[in-house]
């Protein structure tokens, strides 16, 4: 008899410890929704693009709720580590904080940001080489987030010639098209060279088409070497700029 309540005792005991353990770990462990830190996160990113002055749409990918260890009630502080510009990809930190002021789990996400801005587009397919006219392109509120040198006014394409064939609705940019050549391939042209407050002219063949502001390959007559030369209008090229 005396042992079975021994026995009882022990179990008792060790039934006070497991229900201990398990009300410590519930006082001291927080689920943090993934809701919570997603909005947060894109509040955060949308804060950043009002004060670019941009209009954007930010998405975070799919993700499990945070379990923070050891701390009752959290603090969420979310951040752009050093102010990063708003691209395509922005990448964010989460971190949680106790009533102390320190941090106790940190997070690395990635923002998905669609940029929105009026700029040219061409409103029906072109062909490689084709002279742009005013009624071949025109403003259209679309996602830039990724795109380098687009166009926010038509005026400085007009007359200008695309560099590859383009989509109804494909961005203007750059890269997409050129100047309209004055030097063509084989013109005897002027080159153009300074050297300090040394200004020097001498002969050369263009190698290759190109507008004002283009850079061409040009043949040196006197040295038979080719040059790397910029356009300066219809008869002059300048070596080295």
């Amino acid at each position: 008899m005396a042992m079975r309540t021994k026995d009882n005792n022990i179990l008792m005991m060790l039934a006070c410890i497991m229900v201990f353990s398990l009300a410590v770990g519930t006082v001291h462990a927080t689920v943090i929704p993934a809701e919570k830190v997603r909005v947060a996160v894109i509040e955060q990113v949308e804060k950043l693009a009002v004060e670019s002055g941009l209009e954007i749409l930010a998405t975070v990918p799919q993700m499990g709720d945070i379990d923070v260890r050891d701390v009752e009630n959290p603090v969420m502080t979310v951040s752009v580590p050093g102010g990063r510009k708003i691209d395509a990809r922005v990448p964010v930190r989460v971190e949680f904080s106790d009533d102390r002021g320190h941090v106790v789990k940190r997070v690395q996400l990635t923002a998905k940001v669609q940029i929105f801005k009026m700029v040219a587009v061409v409103r029906s397919d072109m062909s490689r080489g084709q002279q742009i006219a005013p009624g071949d392109m025109e403003l259209a509120r679309v996602d830039v987030a990724g795109l380098d040198g687009y166009f926010e006014d038509t005026a400085p394409l007009e007359g200008m010639l695309t560099n590859r064939i383009l989509r109804a609705g494909s961005v203007l940019t750059k890269q997409q098209v050129r100047e309209v050549p004055v030097i063509l391939r084989g013109d005897k042209v002027v080159i153009k060279a300074v050297a300090g407050n040394v200004i020097a002219y001498s002969e050369g063949v263009a190698r290759q088409d190109g507008g004002i502001g283009e850079k061409i390959r040009v043949y040196h007559e006197m040295t038979k070497a080719q040059l790397d030369c910029v356009v300066l209008d219809n008869k002059t090229v300048q070596a080295g700029k």
